[in-house]
C-alpha cells in the first residue's frame, strides 16, 4: 500500500492520500483474520449469525446506503426539478466518467463496489444466488438513482445501476468460488495420504 501511494504521486491523474494507504492495510489485515478464522471453522458461525440477524441488518444496511446516496444530505425538491434532471440525464454507460479524470472515475465506481458489497455478503450468508442478490441490487440502486431526480446538487448515474448489479453478481461468483476451494482444501487435510503397502 506504501509503494502504491508513492507511486500515485507520479501519475498525472493519481492521489496520494494517508487515508487509502491505512484502508489498503486495514483490509489486508482483516483478509489475513478472516483467512486464519475460515481454517479454524468459524465462518459457518459467521454466516449463521449474518442470516439469523438478516433482516435487522438488511434494514440498517439500506438506512446507511440511502444516506450515503445523499438523502439525509441533500433537500429534496419538486417534480419541476425531477422533470428538468430527466431531461438531462444521459443514458449511455460511463457517460459521465468521460469528463472526469482517471482518478476520480475509479473513485466513483470504487464506492459504489464498496457500497454494495455488504448486500453480497448479506447474500451469501442466506445462500441466494447470484443472479437474484445482482437483480436485488440493481433495483436498489434504481430506486436510489430514482431519488436524486428530487435533490439538490446532485444528478442521477445510470451506470451505478449497472455497477451495483455486476459488481455484487462477480462478488457472488467469488464468495461461490472460494467456499468450493476451502471445501476441497478441508477435504484433502481429512483424507491421509497412501502409504506404499508393504
Amino acid at each position: 500500500g506504501f509503494v502504491i501511494e508513492i507511486g500515485q504521486l507520479f501519475i498525472a491523474s493519481g492521489v496520494s492520500q494517508g487515508a487509502s494507504l491505512f484502508s489498503r492495510s486495514a483490509g489486508i489485515g482483516l483478509g489475513a483474520w478472516l483467512g486464519s478464522r475460515s481454517q479454524k471453522g468459524n465462518i459457518e458461525l459467521l454466516r449463521s449469525w449474518l442470516s439469523q440477524y438478516l433482516g435487522w441488518l438488511l434494514l440498517a444496511y439500506l438506512a446507511l446506503l440511502g444516506f450515503a446516496s445523499g438523502w439525509g444530505s441533500h433537500s429534496w425538491l419538486g417534480w419541476e426539478r425531477a422533470s428538468r434532471s430527466w431531461d438531462e440525464l444521459r443514458f449511455l454507460p460511463f457517460y459521465y466518467h468521460y469528463f472526469t479524470t482517471e482518478a476520480v472515475a475509479l473513485v466513483s465506481l470504487g464506492s459504489v463496489v464498496v457500497l454494495y458489497a455488504p448486500l453480497a455478503i448479506l447474500a451469501w450468508a442466506n445462500m441466494a444466488g447470484a443472479g437474484g442478490a445482482a437483480v436485488l441490487a440493481a433495483m436498489i440502486a434504481l430506486v436510489l438513482e430514482t431519488a436524486k431526480l428530487f435533490m439538490a446538487e446532485i444528478h442521477p448515474d445510470p451506470t451505478n445501476v449497472l455497477v451495483a448489479g455486476a459488481s455484487v453478481w462477480l462478488l457472488m461468483k467469488g464468495f461461490a468460488l472460494w467456499e468450493r476451494q476451502r471445501r476441497y482444501m478441508e477435504r484433502a487435510v481429512e483424507i491421509p495420504p497412501d502409504r506404499d503397502q508393504a
